[in-house]
């Protein structure tokens, strides 16, 4: 129990609720108003020993635990294994979800996850990179079932992992966040900030979850989540260097050891794109590439055509970066670069067909110049296309292809083709590549749209 005549001394970066308490021998970490599930966890030999709880005269409840001398983790140090089965014994334990569910605890859908991120942080919302983020995420959101409801931390990052220098058991500490949801809030955090891509699998495997498809999917998902939060937190506390890096984090690694796909410099082909592929061949882009699905299925088919994917989301790139190495083509470049700006890196009449697959529809008026059918992006593809060049678009907003042919008509533009639904046009299926959206919409019986489109020679 609380012993009267305890020395306090606040712990750095304790926010005023955690205290190195000292009394003759003894010594203790001692947390104000922490998690009521602290006992709990603890019963489960995941966090140090709850000695006592206290309730004090003000209002606030104590609760100590044993001091260790010990350290948090670097980030280099989360590959140790006790991670996985510290995590893995956690989102196994059907005791601590009941246990958590008798505090009155409600299940934390994926949704409403992202949605506390974006509400609780304007920034993430008027920033153009990050808001294309999560319009993709929104379209994407995973499913979660009951009987897959875990326990989760919430913030696995490395700083709340302690060793004890002694012993070298890891703890996870710090439980003000914990909260019921999927077991990959906190598994796609520690493989996303922690561990290389080309590891996933193994990490998995080692953690007893399989690695497949659908895993793998909510993997990327809760990953680009857990980078939100953090953005999030360090834009609350003006951190911006630290908000860059984590923009630029793994993925931007990733893109600079692939510099023979991922142009580093794309502004110094400009005129000169023929040279970089080695050949004469026609150009072909891609503005908003997704997860790369199209173009390397197009690059497949079509060897005597060069494609390059565009993108300005470096966590979307990544994927597709993924998917053209694996396909080994020699026939597609990448660049991370905005869509608006196309004309800084490619020259007159340089480019000889674009596709627009699946666009964010940007439904609100004032928000209408974002669209990329909308007239300055139909003005750059103008230029940048050969005479008489062709756009070809896609999507399952109706919305969007219904302003976008008016757009078109408006900019005098000629309609080669409309399809109303794609998929029903038997002729064109065994030509036609699906996106990775639009593999998953036609799934659910969703419409397809799409259309073709040519510049007119000015009068």
């Amino acid at each position: 129990m609380m012993k009267a005549d305890w020395d306090m001394t606040p712990v750095k970066g304790g926010s005023g609720n955690a205290f190195f308490g000292k009394s003759d021998e003894e010594r203790v970490f001692i947390k104000k108003n922490g998690s009521p599930f602290l006992p709990s966890i603890y019963l489960e030999g995941i966090t140090p020993k709850v000695l006592w709880t206290k309730r004090t005269a003000e209002g606030d409840t104590l609760s100590a635990q044993p001091w260790i001398d010990g350290h948090t983790l670097s980030p280099e140090d989360m590959e140790d294994r006790q991670i996985n089965h510290i995590l893995s014994h956690l989102h196994d334990s059907k005791k601590l979800v009941e246990s958590y569910k008798k505090l009155g605890s409600q299940i934390v859908l994926p949704e409403q996850l992202l949605e506390d991120c974006v509400r609780n942080t304007e920034a993430l919302q008027t920033n153009h990179f990050l808001s294309g983020i999560i319009e993709e995420m929104r379209k994407e959101i995973p499913e979660i079932k009951n009987e897959e409801v875990v326990v989760v931390h919430g913030d696995v990052n490395h700083k709340n992992w302690l060793v004890d220098d002694n012993s070298g058991k890891i703890y996870l500490v710090d439980w003000d966040t914990v909260f019921l949801s999927d077991s990959m809030v906190d598994m796609a955090h520690v493989l996303s900030h922690y561990i290389k891509p080309t590891n996933w699998s193994l990490w998995l495997m080692t953690s007893g979850v399989r690695p497949r498809s659908d895993i793998m999917e909510k993997v990327a998902w809760y990953g680009k989540l857990s980078f939100l939060r953090q953005i999030s937190e360090y834009l609350s506390r003006g951190k911006m260097k630290e908000v860059n890096q984590e923009i630029l984090g793994g993925a931007g690694e990733m893109l600079a050891e692939n510099a023979h796909i991922v142009v580093e410099n794309p502004a110094d082909f400009k005129g000169s794109w023929s040279e970089r592929f080695g050949n004469d061949h026609p150009i072909h882009i891609e503005v908003g590439c997704g997860k790369g699905a199209f173009i390397t299925g197009m690059a497949a088919l079509h060897p005597e055509i060069n494609y390059i994917a565009i993108d300005m989301q470096l966590s979307v790139l990544s994927y597709a970066l993924d998917k053209a190495i694996e396909a080994d083509l020699p026939n597609v470049q990448m660049m991370l670069v905005d869509g608006a700006a196309l004309s800084e890196y490619f020259a007159d009449g340089e480019i000889d067909q674009v596709y627009l697959n699946f666009s964010d529809p940007w439904p609100k008026g004032r928000h209408e110049k974002r669209r990329l059918t909308y007239k300055s992006f139909l003005a750059t593809y103008e230029k940048i296309l050969r005479p008489e060049g062709e756009i070809h678009f896609k999507t399952d907003n109706r919305g969007l292809f219904e302003y976008s042919l008016v757009s078109l008509a408006n900019y005098g533009m000629e309609l080669k083709k409309v399809w109303l639904d794609l998929h029903q046009d038997e002729e064109f299926a065994p030509q036609n590549v699906m996106t990775e959206y639009e593999q998953k919409f036609s799934q659910k019986g969703q419409v397809i749209y799409r259309l073709e489109a040519k510049f007119l020679p000015k009068k």
